[in-house]
């Protein structure tokens, strides 16, 4: 048996798809009747994003309350839900229900096990891009749950249908670090890098490797928010940032990325997701700055470390 053969087996092997709506839409006149919230990952998903996340921020009055600067006033976000063996890609808008009130977006969401991020990103971020096309050019309920169902259709037929062969390719922690390193704005001030290595170092401890399950049975693991800057496209940011974070913390760290589609930055959520942790949908960079821009008191002795392990992964790799 040839090893893509294999691995087909393998990633084949009892994999799910499932494709999710809910929030606001012209269709409903208050929220929209839940489609496709079939599994506990995706019924979680939207009681912490929704009810939790944006619900309670709108409810507390904390997204009201930033001054004009510090708001970004719509809502337009692409989504990466990352654990181990389930991934959930997703993404909402601004919206309105049958009444006209415009508080809540619009949110859909795809769910797929046993496949790997890459996979996931190509495979449902172009059903997510193409549902809100259609979805907002009709006010109409029956129309959206057909387009639901398309989606949930075109989902299964990937899976049964993927090319095992894409998801061969797994580049190695230096390949990431050197990617990120050579990122032009990272090179326009090589402090950058080093502040967000920084706080990988000192607000990660609880996630890395060695003290993971220690600091989970004590209790200690909080949600803990990066703000770091985007690259090229919204997916290859949010694969990028996800990917690069897997390198320094244990692979059962759950990592929630919101990426702002037409902005220019990736908020990372590491640990289990709250409210607190959600106010970055709606936070500008005046509120919350990128993790790189904020100027750390960096010690020699770390400066030294972290700049050795840089030109080494660019030296390695050749860049």
């Amino acid at each position: 048996m040839s090893l893509i053969r294999k691995l087909a087996n393998i990633f084949a092997s009892g994999s799910e798809g499932h494709f999710a709506v809910f929030g606001k839409h012209p269709g409903w006149n208050d929220h929209i009747d839940d489609i496709g919230l079939n599994t506990r990952r995706l019924t979680e998903l939207k009681r912490v994003l929704y009810v939790q996340g944006i619900r309670g921020n709108i409810d507390s009055g904390r997204w009201k309350a930033l001054e004009p600067a510090e708001r970004n006033e719509k809502f337009h976000h692409l989504f990466i839900s990352y654990v181990p063996n389930d991934i959930v890609i997703g993404r909402f808008w601004s919206s309105t229900d049958g009444k006209g009130r415009s508080s809540y977006p619009m949110v859909v969401a795809g769910e797929c096990t046993s496949f790997p991020l890459d996979w996931c990103l190509n495979t449902i971020s172009p059903m997510l891009e193409s549902f809100e096309k259609g979805s907002i050019i009709t006010d109409s309920a029956g129309t959206i749950q057909r387009l639901a169902e398309a989606k949930q259709a075109e989902l299964l037929s990937a899976i049964a249908n993927a090319d095992f062969r894409q998801m061969l390719t797994n580049p190695t922690p230096q390949q990431w670090l050197s990617l990120i390193a050579n990122q032009p704005y990272m090179k326009e001030n090589p402090d950058r890098l080093l502040r967000i290595l920084y706080q990988f170092v000192r607000a990660l401890k609880p996630y890395t490797h060695d003290r993971f399950d220690a600091a989970q049975k004590s209790g200690l693991h909080r949600s803990q928010h990066l703000r770091m800057p985007a690259f090229d496209t919204p997916e290859e940011s949010g694969r990028t940032w996800i990917r690069f974070l897997l390198n320094y913390l244990h692979p059962n760290t759950p990592i929630f990325a919101i990426i702002p589609v037409d902005l220019s930055w990736v908020d990372l959520l590491i640990g289990p997701v709250d409210q607190n942790g959600l106010f970055c949908i709606s936070a500008s960079l005046e509120r919350l700055p990128l993790t790189s821009e904020i100027p750390y008191n960096l010690d020699e002795a770390f400066v030294a470390q972290a700049t050795n392990e840089i030109n080494e992964a660019r030296t390695v790799t050749g860049n």
